[in-house]
């Protein structure tokens, strides 16, 4: 039979991480990083190679995501970790994004408005995507081989570092007090401050799911759960936010963007009222790591 094309190929999740309490912290760093690498890899060379779709990119970012973190909660007790890792993997973040914004998140709204009888709002067309040319360009492969070569490096032996339990006892416990214990206030917050618990959030599940080998496994399965339902009301908020955003951009080029305009942001109180039950659910929730 010939064929009809090339075939959309595998989207890429990152495999569990091989944790033992026994290991050094820098070397639990590596697994974590090997892992994540996993899961980029996998999805950015479909993008580079022009056969990955949207969830490729949403996977590519997740796993990008979860590498900030390690890096971010992790990176200090690892002296050979470079500075300028985070900085440019947030660079690449963002390139894979812009799709996302105005293909998933603008576009979605929009579909909703026009069945309200919204007035139509034309897109304008796509600029060119160059997320494929940024995954193949030589500083994206010269910073996935440098972690590469950091993940499958020796670790450091030579530092009398606290036991990786305790080390990952803190972070998430950190974690937990900077997102979920929030819920009370979280109405009376700024859009900025509402966007940084989010984040926070979503380091406190990355943190979990990647340190879940140290712990007991039902109980890590109950409490990333109990997380999920503040994840979809805190990302629904996002979503609502960054359109009105882009949309109040839009208007003095289009000007039926306003009813759009006008339409979301009369949700936005309701949406960021529905963020408060669900994190105080998540507050209330057993942590998985408590002794």
């Amino acid at each position: 039979m010939l064929g009809t094309g090339p075939e959309e190929p595998p989207v890429w999740r990152a495999p569990a991480a091989e944790l033992r309490e026994q290991m050094s912290v820098d070397a639990a760093v590596r697994e974590m990083i090997r892992v994540c690498l996993i899961q980029i890899l996998g999805n950015t060379s479909a993008i580079a190679a022009g056969l990955g779709g949207y969830e490729h990119a949403h996977q590519a970012r997740v796993g990008i995501r979860k590498l900030r973190t390690v890096l971010a909660e992790f990176g200090s007790w690892c002296p050979t970790i470079e500075p300028t890792w985070r900085a440019d993997l947030a660079a690449i973040f963002e390139v894979l994004g812009k799709a996302r914004d105005r293909d998933v998140v603008i576009a979605g709204w929009l579909r909703v408005l026009e069945r309200e009888g919204a007035p139509k709002v034309t897109l304008p067309p796509p600029t060119a995507d160059d997320s494929s040319a940024v995954l193949r360009s030589v500083e994206f492969t010269q910073l996935m081989l440098s972690l590469r070569a950091y993940a499958q490096g020796e670790p450091d032996a030579s530092r009398d570092d606290p036991k990786l339990v305790d080390v990952v006892c803190r972070s998430l416990t950190r974690l937990r007090r900077r997102s979920v214990r929030h819920a009370d206030g979280f109405r009376r917050r700024s859009v900025d401050e509402q966007h940084d618990i989010r984040r926070r959030l979503k380091r406190l599940r990355y943190v979990a799911d990647l340190t879940a080998p140290l712990f007991r496994r039902k109980a890590v399965a109950r409490y990333v759960a109990a997380l999920e339902p503040a994840q979809n009301a805190l990302g629904a908020l996002n979503d609502l936010s960054v359109a009105n955003d882009w949309l109040t951009g839009f208007t003095a080029i289009d000007p039926n963007a306003w009813f759009a305009v006008g339409w979301l942001r009369a949700r936005l109180d309701t949406t960021v009222k529905a963020c408060v039950k669900p994190l105080r659910k998540a507050e209330r929730a057993t942590p998985h790591w408590s002794r």
